[in-house]
């Protein structure tokens, strides 16, 4: 019985493990593409909900997008929100 549900808490943190997959890469993720973004554009980025998924591989979603030109009075313009 004991063996059994051993079994069974490992089954629940490797399909825990799977389901946050996309979100705990992509938090890891997201200050080096806002930091690449900013010195490739010379101006800041913010991004927001950023998902690496594990199945497909190398499919990449976001929320938002956020280019700050430092250049525009009328403050930040967002790039592409999803709906």
């Amino acid at each position: 019985m004991k063996i059994l549900r051993m079994i069974f808490l490992w089954l629940m943190i490797m399909a825990a493990l799977v389901y946050f997959h996309d979100h705990w890469v992509g938090l890891s993720m997201q200050p080096v593409l806002e930091h690449q973004l900013a010195d490739a554009f010379d101006m800041p980025f913010n991004i927001d909900g950023l998902k690496i998924s594990l199945f497909p591989p190398g499919r990449i979603t976001l929320k938002k997008i956020e280019c700050l030109n430092p250049g525009n009075s009328d403050g930040p313009s967002i790039l592409w929100e999803k709906g």
